[in-house]
């Protein structure tokens, strides 16, 4: 055996021994962790002094409710999109952030004689008039 398996051994031992003597304590955390972890059930309403029962078919139906109503996009009556209604388009922000800095450096040039031309074409062009 070598060192290092040497060393991974007596960790094991060592990990072994402290189980052994907080048993209890390991597993009453590993328990309260689990309680933690586990989701939140829909109770349905508490009768004759008993105690209440987890309704598993209400609490999937809200929650299919929630995930649809999160996909679902809201527009205002006019047409016009705010920046809210796109939340989940980039499935991170930062991906958000690095879009819109390309697209600001390829519209503003360093000089300022080239943002004047960029900008007066892009105004005049078909394709991006809507951008006004």
């Amino acid at each position: 055996m070598n060192r290092l398996e040497m060393k991974k051994q007596k960790k094991k031992e060592r990990n072994a021994r402290f189980y052994e003597k907080n048993k209890e304590k390991v597993l009453k955390e590993r328990k309260e962790q689990r309680r933690r972890k586990r989701p939140r059930v829909a109770l349905e309403e508490q009768s004759e002094g008993k105690l209440p029962i987890p309704n598993w078919r209400l609490y999937k139906a809200r929650e299919s409710a929630r995930k649809k109503q999160g996909k679902e996009k809201t527009s205002s009556k006019n047409g016009a999109v705010s920046p809210n209604d796109l939340r989940g388009v980039f499935a991170i922000r930062t991906g958000r952030n690095r879009a819109l800095k390309h697209t600001k450096n390829s519209l503003m040039p360093s000089s300022s004689r080239k943002k004047v031309v960029v900008n007066a074409s892009l105004v005049t062009s078909p394709s991006t008039r809507h951008l006004q």
